[in-house]
């Protein structure tokens, strides 16, 4: 009775193992299984870590499970590391933007590289890095502190600041601690930056030119040029009208009136130019030749000599405030033009106006 059992069972076993266990097994017409870690090669059963290594688990194909190294999908094979843009896990190479969105390296617990437009901080890649950082766009594209850029820098970009922290302001892409010369401490919604100052100005606040360079002079919010000196004498000029050779309806403001008078006179040896002004609501008239005895009073005019000095023909030199004849209500002041406006020479006194009450 036992026999008869043990044949059954052998047979049993026997064709258990006569099973194929791949179709490409089926299709040779093998019919053999294999321990676990090996595979069916060429008529017999052979280690996956002979042909795959470190396989724990495998067939013709390729490793199917790892012994203690990281299964490359790709390539299907066992390796040590994970190829960029997969990390290891439970003994498999999975993608690391399947884990972290816009990653193109990892570990299994962070990011370490991202792809454009993404940057890294943190294990993670984000599309705008954290206040006080930039985004490199080289290498791993980590979002660097703004200090390395500029030690003050707030916001930054790779090469340059773009705002300052504490007291520093902001001047062509670096924090100072003062502003240089020509430049004032202004400040935006985004801190303190150095603004230019006007043109020609050498120190200026928001509102006003403290000091100029060589040839001008503040005047409010701007620097003007100074102009030579005169001496004014409100309320005279000549009624010999011939005196006065040139005229322009297009000089309306005392300041372009002098100017234009200036480019018509012809300076002597001594003197840069001699001339006379006179500026009535319709037109200015000037000349070079005016004979000062037919001076008389011209209401709404003003005379306007050379400051240096005026050579009397018939006499010694003197200016024209000593000379009655030219000068009689006694008002006479050495001026300058800053822009259209008089003043009294060094001073911010404007000059006189023309005298009440004035008849011919």
């Amino acid at each position: 009775m036992l026999q008869p059992l043990v044949a059954t069972a052998l047979l049993l076993s026997a064709s258990a193992q006569a099973l194929p266990t791949t179709i490409e097994e089926r299709a040779a017409g093998i019919a053999r299984t294999c321990h676990t870690g090996q595979y069916f090669l060429t008529s017999k059963c052979v280690p996956c870590t002979s042909t795959f290594d470190d396989a724990a688990t495998c067939n013709s194909a390729g490793a199917l499970t790892r012994s203690t190294k990281f299964l490359d999908p790709t390539t299907k094979r066992c390796v040590s590391v994970c190829p960029d843009g997969f990390y290891g896990k439970n003994n498999v190479c999975s993608p690391c933007s399947g884990r972290w969105l816009g990653s193109s390296t990892c570990t299994a617990t962070a990011a370490t590289g991202c792809r454009s437009p993404r940057f890294l901080t943190d294990g993670k890649c984000v599309t705008a890095c954290p206040a006080g950082t930039f985004g490199a766009e080289t290498g791993s594209r980590a979002c660097t502190p703004c200090s390395k850029v500029d030690f003050h820098a707030t916001t930054c970009t790779a090469t340059e600041a773009l705002s300052c922290a504490l007291r520093t302001k902001l001047y062509q892409g670096k924090c100072l601690g003062n502003c240089p010369s020509k430049t004032f401490a202004s400040t935006t919604p985004s801190g303190l930056i150095c603004a230019d100052c006007p043109i020609h100005a050498l120190t200026c606040t928001a509102t006003e030119v403290l000091t100029c360079e060589e040839g001008y002079v503040p005047s409010g919010s701007a620097c003007v040029t100074v102009s030579k000196r005169y001496y004014r004498i409100p309320g005279v000029a000549s009624s010999a009208a011939g005196n006065f050779d040139f005229s322009s309806t297009e000089a309306t403001t005392e300041r372009q009136c002098v100017d234009f008078c200036a480019t018509h006179t012809t300076p002597d040896d001594s003197q840069e130019f001699n001339m006379v002004f006179r500026l009535s609501p319709l037109f200015c008239t000037c000349s070079d030749t005016l004979n000062l005895d037919g001076s008389v009073r011209m209401p709404g005019t003003t005379s306007l000599f050379d400051a240096k000095f005026w050579d009397f023909p018939f006499g010694p030199q003197v200016t024209p405030c000593n000379y009655d004849g030219l000068n009689p209500y006694g008002i006479c002041e050495v001026v300058e033009y800053r822009g259209d406006a008089c003043f009294v020479k060094d001073t911010n006194t404007p000059c006189a106006a023309d005298p009440a009450n004035l008849a011919n």
